[in-house]
């Protein structure tokens, strides 16, 4: 599953064209709820990255994520495919993470 880094456009990352994982192990993290594919992807990336994200919120709904990343309340990773609408219209920024896919 591909999975993007997405923060909300007024949030300090969106000025940013890359991110590095030093900077999401700073941040708030909105995720999936433990269990689910997409949180088995992420926390996977996290392992592999040597970081321990801050979980602020956890919810099995991509809709609350996406609203809860546009209001600033935190960023989140999510599927690529999930996000194009919001990104499209300037509601969420997706950067790249430095150094990965």
């Amino acid at each position: 599953m591909s999975c993007v880094l997405v923060v909300g456009k007024e949030h300090p990352l969106a000025k940013e064209h890359q991110v590095t994982t030093a900077q999401i192990d700073r941040e708030r993290l909105i995720l999936f709820e433990r269990g689910a594919s997409i949180r088995r992807t992420t926390d996977g990336f996290f392992k592999n990255a040597g970081i321990g994200p801050d979980v602020a919120l956890e919810s099995n709904d991509t809709h609350f994520i996406k609203l809860m990343v546009e209001r600033g309340l935190g960023i989140s990773l999510l599927p690529a495919w999930a996000v194009r609408d919001e990104v499209a219209a300037d509601k969420l920024a997706r950067r790249r993470i430095e150094g990965h896919r």
